[in-house]
Order: structure tokens, then C-alpha cells, then sequence
């Protein structure tokens, strides 16, 4: 978390590149909410883009982020996606509301308040010690609670070219891996190894039997199996995939922490024209090419765009009546 915090990051390179939650992902979610749809908080909302979609099904949305400068690209993100959407008269948000803070102590937030709680990329930073007994406060009987995340991106088409893809977002990979803060790997396994709550004295009312994960198959921990993009097994439906440009790629790569931390470590570094990501990118880009030529499916796209899948994971649980 300590990067977003950093006056020097880049928050609306951020907002840009950062890639859009799937259809499927949202109707997961309300699917399993039985609850009221009066008020959804979103922890750790960062510039509010997993928020927003709610705005069809809730009345009042509430975003947190313990970070300033993602709350002030929160207000104006909300402004232009409300101003983007083609169907506004089927928006059912009265208001949307920043606040800056953890989700470890929502102070300002009243008990039994809230229907929906979300976090979207973001539960790896949290203290599960601390989160849910804060979390269990404010949520209503009947709430439910979904974090979800993705894993490191992956190009369906390619998936020989999958350690390439890892290079600057994954904990794994030998030279940049080192400069994720600790959490990375928690995301990257897709919060298989954040705990769901218990009841104990202070949280009785956990609804435990609901406790449930939904994912992308993982050949192991932090990798996405890739056995479905040769038609070795079933089509992994829990997904984001989106057609990128390499430019889209290069783009993404910036927004790793990871290389934030890099940067500061070696300020010599950062303005070198063509940087390591520009070199890396374009090698990716050759290869991709070079696949095509051999006869991997280029979906009709040109030379510069190719597609981009990452692996979801969510875990939900309700809170009893």
C-alpha cells in the first residue's frame, strides 16, 4: 500500500490502464447478496473503478482508501462514469461519497449500516485480524461481504508466452519480484490464503455455512493454469479478458508497484528512452508475431493488439438475519 501512498505515483496512469471487471463478476456477487440494496461500501475503492457498477442496484455508494491522492481521482472518476454511461435514467445511486481511511477502522461509519461491503484488489493489504471485526460492525444482518482479486495477466492465444507476461506483475519473477511489497503473492493466488471470519464472542453472527470461493483454476499457487487455451480442459469462465494494444501493455506494466519501489531504489533508471518495460514489450510483441506466423490464432486482430486475460477469484460470506 505504501506505493499508492507516494506522492510520486502515478495515480491517473492508474485509473487508466487498470483493466475493467467482467459482467460475470458483478452478477456473481448480487447473485449471492440477499440483503437489502440500500448501501454498498467498497475498501481500499482506490479511484472507485470496481464501485461504480453498483450504481445500477444501490442507492448510496461509499468509497474508502487510505490513500489522498486515489480519493481525489475518485471524485472526478465518478463524475465522467456517470457522464459516460449510455443508459443514466437506469441509475439508482443518489450519491457517492470518498472518504480517506483503512478499512481496519471505519470510523465515521455507523454500526449496521451497511448491506453490501466490497473490496476489489485490495484485501491482500488488510489485516484479517482487524478487518473483520470492523467489517461484522458496520454490516447489517443479512450483509454479505465479497473481496475479490485477479492474478498476473496472461495472453490466451500465447500461453507459451506466459513468463513474459509475469515480468513486472508478478512476486515470482527472479529480477523484479523482490521489489513487491509483502501481499503480492496473496492477490496472485487469488485470496486462497485470506481466512474467512469465525464466530467468536465480539462476531456471533456469521452466517459460516455461506462462506464461499469462486476462481480461475491455478496450476499452482499464483499461477493461472493454462490447460483450457490449448483445449486440454474446460474454458475458464472466471476471467477478465480484454483486447489490448501493446501500447495498452506497456501502459499496465507502468502500474505495478513493483516498479515503483524499482525506481526509487534506482532513480537512475526511470527517464531512460526506451526504458526496460519499452524494450520488454517490444521483444513480447515479436514473439507474439513470430506465434502468428507459425499459426496462433490472431482473432482477426492487427499486429499491434492482441488479447489479455487475467485469473479472478472472489470470497463471500453473509452475515446472519
Amino acid at each position: 500500500m505504501a506505493a499508492f501512498s507516494d506522492k510520486s505515483f502515478d495515480f491517473k496512469g492508474y485509473q487508466a490502464n487498470r483493466p475493467r471487471y467482467p459482467d460475470l463478476l458483478y452478477e456473481t456477487v448480487l447473485q449471492f447478496h440477499k440483503g437489502d440494496r440500500e448501501t454498498v461500501l467498497d475498501l481500499g475503492t482506490g479511484p472507485g473503478l470496481s464501485l461504480f457498477p453498483f450504481a445500477y442496484q444501490f442507492k448510496h455508494l461509499i468509497g474508502s482508501d487510505p490513500s489522498e491522492g486515489m480519493i481525489g481521482q475518485a471524485e472526478q472518476a465518478w463524475q465522467a462514469w456517470k457522464e459516460d454511461q449510455h443508459d443514466k435514467n437506469k441509475i439508482q445511486a443518489k450519491d457517492a461519497k470518498f472518504i480517506q481511511g483503512s478499512a481496519e477502522n471505519l470510523e465515521g461509519i455507523a454500526d449496521e449500516s451497511i448491506d453490501l461491503i466490497t473490496a476489489a484488489q485490495a484485501a491482500h493489504w488488510f489485516d484479517p485480524n482487524k478487518v473483520w471485526p470492523e467489517v461484522y460492525r458496520v454490516l447489517k444482518p443479512n450483509g454479505s461481504v465479497a473481496f475479490w482479486g485477479y492474478g498476473t495477466n496472461y495472453l490466451p492465444r500465447h500461453p507459451s508466452l506466459a513468463g513474459a507476461m509475469r515480468k513486472f506483475m508478478s512476486s515470482t519473477d527472479e529480477d523484479m519480484g523482490r521489489y513487491w511489497p509483502p501481499g503480492r503473492e496473496l492477490v496472485e493466488d487469488l485470496l486462497n490464503g485470506f481466512p474467512f471470519p469465525s464466530n467468536s464472542s465480539c462476531m456471533t453472527k456469521w452466517d459460516i455455512d455461506s462462506a464461499t470461493r469462486i476462481q480461475h483454476t491455478l496450476s499452482s499457487p499464483g499461477i493461472a493454469d493454462l490447460a483450457w487455451t490449448q483445449g486440454k480442459a474446460p474454458e475458464e469462465k472466471f476471467r477478465m479478458e480484454l483486447v489490448r494494444s501493446f501500447d495498452d501493455i506497456n501502459g499496465y506494466f507502468r502500474t505495478s508497484s513493483a516498479l515503483s519501489r524499482y525506481y526509487k531504489a534506482h532513480p537512475e533508471a526511470k527517464g531512460q528512452k526506451p526504458d526496460m518495460i519499452d524494450k520488454h514489450v517490444e521483444k513480447l510483441r515479436e514473439a507474439v508475431l513470430q506465434e502468428r506466423k507459425g499459426g496462433a490464432q490472431a482473432d482477426g486482430l492487427d499486429d499491434d493488439h492482441v488479447r489479455v486475460a487475467w485469473p479472478l477469484g472472489v470470497m463471500m460470506i453473509r452475515k446472519k438475519t
